[in-house]
């Protein structure tokens, strides 16, 4: 909706008539160069350098490093989501082993 609105303005603004006997599309190439080329590009290239240059597996945040988190836990509390898990199937004997493959935030 946002788009359609938007396209109807730069036509607008382009002074395009695209109704009626005197329809003018002679602006319509320049408007495509415009807005299907120049402006992707103009976002597009700068968004590259926005994206961390990590493997999707790597943390982007060292959290013990950073440690600001530590004043606002607890003593009793677990340290993390896999203690917390480690420690509700401490008594569950299934025969099931967790999956050395999953990163523990995943838990």
């Amino acid at each position: 909706m946002v788009s359609t609105l938007i396209g109807s303005g730069v036509i607008q603004w382009s002074g395009m008539k695209t109704v009626g006997e005197d329809c003018d599309f002679e602006d319509l190439p320049y408007l495509i160069v415009i807005f299907q080329i120049l402006v992707p590009m103009v976002i597009g290239i700068p968004a590259v350098f926005s994206i961390p240059n990590v493997l999707q597996t790597e943390h982007l945040i060292d959290w013990k490093k950073e440690g600001w988190y530590d004043d606002a836990r607890a003593d009793d509390e677990p340290e993390t989501t896999t203690d917390r898990l480690n420690e509700d199937n401490e008594d569950n004997d299934d025969g099931f082993a967790e999956d050395s493959r999953l990163e523990p935030h995943l838990l």
